[in-house]
């Protein structure tokens, strides 16, 4: 059965909790691996990645390797 949630859009971006500041994706302390399996679960069909090119840069490799 497919699941299909209210939202279909979600913006890509870490935090790391001791810098206090957005960190690459992969580098701070959200689990991806489990934010993308239930979004896709959840029917979500959009994501952003916006930010700056310095983080950008090794964000970029850790999302294409990644697998979920």
């Amino acid at each position: 059965m497919k699941s299909i949630g209210r939202f279909l859009s979600i913006h890509v971006a870490d935090w790391s909790p001791t810098e206090k500041k957005q960190v690459p994706v992969g580098t701070g302390a959200i689990d991806w691996k489990k934010l993308f399996a239930a979004a896709k679960k959840a029917g979500v069909k959009n994501y952003f990645v916006e930010m700056s090119l310095d983080l950008m840069k090794p964000s970029v490799p850790y999302l294409k390797d990644l697998k979920v």
